[in-house]
C-alpha cells in the first residue's frame, strides 16, 4: 500500500513539473505580432480610388506610406488611393519596426474625357493622355495639332488643336448609346438627345470655357468625322485691371497700390540703357484655368514712369492666339475697352497694327502676345503696353 501511494505521489509530481515547464516555456516565448495592409493586392481603373488601411494584430494603426514608382497613384493621410495613370507598382506601409506592402495595377478605361483645361500648356495635354496609356500618333507643333490613339474600343482616337478645339472620334452608335450619354452626364455634360440639322446633338457643358456637341453623321462639304467635340469659349473680363497710369506716380505710390491689390513684387530689372523695370504679379487657380495678372513698370534714368504694362493670362480674355505674334481680338474685350473711352486707330507708321487711345485718361495702349514659363509650363498672355497719350505709340 505504501509503495502504491509513493508511486501515485511521484506521478503527480511529474505531471505538475511538466505543466510548470510548459507554462514557463509559453511565458518566455514572445508573441509574434501581425502587421499587414488591406487590400494586399488590387486593380483600379484610371481615375478610380480605394481606401487602404494598415493593421497591427487586427487594430488599425496610422502608417507611413511610400509609393513605387511615384506618379502612378497618390495616397493621402487617410489611406485613400487615387489612380493617376496607367501602370503597375507597389505601396509600402511602415509603422514603428513593422512593414508590409501591397501590389497594384492601374488599367485604362473605355470611357474618358479629354483634357479640358483649354488654356494650359500643350505639355499638359501630353502628360494627361499618356497617363491614360494613350499613344501620340500625330504631332504638328506649328498648328498645335496632336492626335492620340487610345486603348478604348469605343473611343479609339482623340485629337487636339490646343487652345481651340478637341474631338474624340467614335461612331453614331456609340454617341447615341445610353451608356455613353449616361457617362457624359456623370461628368456634368447633359443632352436632351434631340438631333439638330440631321447630324448634331447639343450638350450643356458644366464649364464656362468649353462648349460640347456630338457629330452623329458626316456634314455635306465639311470634312468633320463623327465624334464628340469640345470647343473653347473665351472667358470674359468684367473689368480691366489697369496698372498705375499716373505718369507722375512715384515708385512708393506704385508699390502701395500694387500691395493693396494683392500683387507681390517678383523682380527688378535694369536694361542696357540704365532704365529700371519693376514687375508685380497675382495668381489664382480655378477649375478651368490658371489666371494671372502681371504688371510691369518701366522708369527712365530720371526715375520717371514712362510705360506701364499689363499682362493677362489666359490671353483669351483679350484675344485668341493664332500662332507666333498673331491673334484675333476678343469682341467682348473690344466692347469693354470702348465703353471705357478707348478709341481704335491705326498705329503711326504701321497701319497693320492698332492703337487704343484715351485722351481723357492721358494714355494709349497696344497689344502683343507674351509667352511666360512658370514651373516648367508655358503660359500665353495678352500684353497691354500703356504709354502717355502725347508720346510715341510704343516704347521699347
Amino acid at each position: 500500500m505504501k509503495i502504491q501511494i509513493k508511486t501515485i505521489f511521484s506521478a503527480l509530481i511529474l505531471v505538475i513539473a511538466i505543466v510548470y515547464l510548459a507554462a514557463c516555456n509559453e511565458s518566455n516565448t514572445p508573441k509574434v505580432k501581425v502587421f499587414k495592409v488591406e487590400p494586399s493586392k488590387f486593380v483600379l481603373a484610371y481615375g478610380d480610388s480605394i481606401v487602404m488601411k494598415a493593421t497591427l494584430d487586427g487594430q488599425e494603426v496610422k502608417a507611413e506610406w511610400q509609393i513605387l514608382p511615384e506618379g502612378v497613384v497618390s495616397i493621402d493621410s487617410t489611406g485613400k488611393v487615387k489612380a493617376l495613370k496607367v501602370g503597375k507598382g507597389s505601396i509600402a506601409a511602415t509603422y514603428k519596426d513593422y512593414s508590409a506592402k501591397a501590389d497594384f495595377e492601374i488599367t485604362s478605361v473605355e470611357y474618358f474625357l479629354p483634357y479640358l483645361r483649354m488654356f494650359d500648356d500643350e505639355k499638359k495635354i501630353y502628360e494627361y493622355e499618356t497617363s491614360l496609356g494613350h499613344t501620340i500618333e500625330v504631332k504638328d507643333s506649328s498648328l498645335a495639332y496632336y492626335m492620340f490613339s487610345t486603348n478604348s474600343e469605343v473611343l479609339p482616337q482623340v485629337a487636339y488643336i490646343a487652345g481651340k478645339a478637341i474631338q474624340m472620334f467614335t461612331t453614331k452608335d456609340v454617341l447615341t448609346s445610353r451608356q455613353f450619354i449616361d457617362y457624359m452626364a456623370s461628368k456634368g455634360f447633359t443632352t436632351d438627345g434631340q438631333i439638330l440639322y440631321g447630324y448634331m446633338m447639343a450638350y450643356k457643358s458644366p464649364f464656362k470655357t468649353v462648349s460640347a456637341y456630338a457629330i452623329l453623321d458626316t456634314i455635306p462639304n465639311y470634312p468633320l468625322k463623327t465624334g464628340m467635340c469640345f470647343n473653347v469659349v473665351n472667358p470674359i473680363l468684367e473689368a480691366i485691371p489697369y496698372p498705375e497710369l499716373d505718369w507722375n506716380a512715384s515708385l512708393s505710390v506704385i508699390q502701395a497700390k500694387e500691395g493693396s491689390k494683392g500683387y507681390t513684387l517678383s523682380d527688378i530689372r535694369t536694361d542696357n540703357l540704365g532704365r529700371k523695370e519693376y514687375i508685380y504679379g497675382k495668381r489664382k487657380e480655378t477649375t478651368e484655368f490658371t489666371e494671372m495678372f502681371i504688371t510691369r513698370y518701366l522708369f527712365d534714368t530720371n526715375n520717371k514712369l514712362i510705360k506701364s504694362t499689363l499682362i493677362i493670362i489666359p490671353a483669351h480674355y483679350v484675344f485668341t492666339p493664332m500662332g507666333t505674334d498673331a491673334f484675333s481680338i476678343n469682341p467682348k474685350f473690344l466692347t469693354l475697352a470702348s465703353s471705357q473711352g478707348y478709341v481704335e486707330t491705326n498705329m503711326t507708321g504701321d497701319a497693320s497694327r492698332k492703337v487704343y487711345s484715351n485722351s481723357e485718361k492721358d494714355n494709349k495702349f497696344t497689344l502683343r502676345s507674351w509667352r511666360i514659363k512658370i514651373g516648367g509650363y508655358m503660359y500665353i498672355g495678352a500684353g497691354l503696353d500703356f504709354v502717355p497719350y502725347n508720346g510715341p505709340d510704343e516704347i521699347d
